[in-house]
């Protein structure tokens, strides 16, 4: 499973977290090959970062996920242009041809997500991506996905001095179970120029949750899914700052609805920046709260995964 830079422009990617959980839809190749119970070793283009043995595996049949195409031939295979006359060049055979502005629509998908939080081993450097090459099945560099030799990988794990990840509990291995929650609660579009100048003039340079902030820092966030609404309402938007504004997409960060005070997903407790805004009352004044039943959905998808110790 990679992670890591992109050169392909059709999508947006994941909302992995490396440590946790890894994101994928039924348009990755051997998506239905990965299963409870599977090793895996999650890796960028240089070096493996851990290995661990997947939990569980949740399933949203209704999914959707931004898709980029060429405005020419409608296919998602593009990347920037190096002659700098236009953004990007079609990567289609068939095409070729040059534009700056892709089309982009929600497309549905089937998304899945790989659970592993309990048996990740982090190995940042211990093994190459080299080394993975040398154990894959499958020479499709490009492929996200990627089947690795399971004997393979034990051998690379006892060559570094790194124990196999656990089994996971029988109780904790699952099958894929429809109707799951995406971890990323809240679609986000580039360019919303004038949602994001009606929370400026609404709050001012001003984080919800972290208080005044330069502009540059700051987001315009939906609080409900954008792909679901298609809708800009600044009732149902805030200002955050980039890192908050990632970590409340991914619902590790939430407001809680009876008190207007700030929660915080128990994994960020080591992180005392992130642990103390715990408890904290919004930084915006109390006739310009935010939709309070935008607040309390968003509240409720995002505890509801928490981890209750």
């Amino acid at each position: 499973m990679a992670q890591g830079k992109r050169s392909f422009l059709g999508n947006e990617g994941y909302a992995d977290v490396e440590d946790s959980y890894y994101v994928y839809d039924d348009g990755v190749a051997y998506h239905k090959q990965v299963t409870a119970g599977d090793l895996v070793v999650v890796r960028t283009k240089v070096e493996a970062l851990g290995v661990a043995t997947i939990e569980q595996i949740e399933v949203n049949p209704d999914a959707t996920k931004l898709r980029r195409r060429c405005p020419h031939c409608k296919k998602t295979r593009f990347g920037r242009n190096g002659d700098g006359t236009t953004a990007y060049r079609c990567g289609s055979k068939d095409c070729g041809r040059t534009f700056d502005e892709p089309l982009e629509r929600d497309e549905p998908v089937i998304g899945f997500e790989a659970h592993y939080e309990g048996t990740w081993r982090a190995i940042r450097g211990a093994i190459t991506a080299a080394q993975l090459e040398g154990i894959t099945t499958s020479e499709a560099r490009q492929n996200a996905i990627r089947p690795l030799d399971t004997e393979g990988v034990k051998r690379l794990l006892a060559e570094a001095h790194v124990p196999s990840p656990p089994t996971p509990a029988k109780d904790k291995v699952r099958k894929p179970i429809a109707g799951g929650i995406a971890k990323s609660l809240v679609t986000v579009r580039k360019g919303q120029k004038e949602f994001r100048k009606s929370l400026l003039e609404r709050y001012g340079l001003v984080c919800m949750v972290t208080g005044p902030n330069p502009e540059q820092a700051l987001h315009a966030a939906h609080l409900r899914a954008f792909a679901k609404h298609q809708r800009h309402v600044p009732e149902e938007g805030a200002l955050l700052r980039a890192d908050i504004h990632q970590l409340f997409d991914l619902g590790m960060i939430a407001v809680d609805p009876a008190t207007l005070t700030v929660v915080v997903d128990p994994r960020l407790r080591a992180y005392p920046s992130y642990r103390d805004l715990g408890g904290q009352a919004l930084q915006v004044p109390a006739d310009k709260v935010p939709c309070m039943e935008a607040l309390r959905d968003h509240h409720q998808h995002a505890t509801s995964r928490w981890a209750t110790t």
